[in-house]
């Protein structure tokens, strides 16, 4: 959990290194609604561990799928209902960083694959899948400075940006192929 928890800074450290601190807090304000609506879908994940634990893992494989699927739709309306609010959200809210709308918006559909993600986490979890976990953090810290020190260093806030989608979709590939591992 560590180099979790050092990813979870460092996009904010090398943006303020490379682009300044006026980037920085649009990045962070743009940030902010999305980790908020990211915590309550985590709750989720909360719900979900006790039924996970008393499944088998073949339980779990047969319809875990279809569990993804009405996660993913349920989230990407969460998502839509986000970006057709943003607007009015920062007017209200945050006038001053009108700027933070559209990056807002962007990293809010990366709120799908992180959503689905995260559950497919805690499917490793209640199986007691400690390989898999390792694995999934390993792969998805390190792939994260991989992509994040170019992009932040070439295209400044939107390589941020982007680089955090793109984490999350690669993120999501991962743990859809640790889930097919577990015993």
């Amino acid at each position: 959990n560590t180099i979790t928890l050092i990813m979870g800074e460092l996009d904010k450290i090398l943006i303020f290194q490379f682009v300044g601190a006026a980037n920085l807090a649009v990045y962070s304000l743009a940030l902010a609604p999305t980790d908020q609506i990211k915590g309550l879908l985590k709750n989720v994940n909360s719900l979900a561990m006790p039924q996970f634990s008393k499944r088998t893992a073949d339980e779990i494989r047969n319809n875990i799928f279809n569990k993804i699927k009405t996660l993913t739709i349920g989230t990407t309306g969460i998502v839509l209902l986000y970006i057709l609010g943003a607007p009015y959200f920062y007017r209200i809210f945050f006038p001053k960083y009108i700027e933070s709308v559209l990056p807002s918006q962007i990293i809010a559909l990366s709120l799908i694959p992180i959503v689905v993600a995260g559950f497919i986490y805690t499917v490793l979890e209640s199986q007691k899948s400690t390989k898999e976990i390792y694995d999934y953090n390993i792969y998805s810290s390190s792939i994260s400075i991989v992509i994040l020190i170019p992009f932040i260093y070439f295209w400044g806030l939107w390589g941020a940006i982007f680089a955090r989608v793109i984490n999350r979709i690669i993120t999501l590939i991962i743990s859809l192929n640790l889930i097919k591992k577990i015993n």
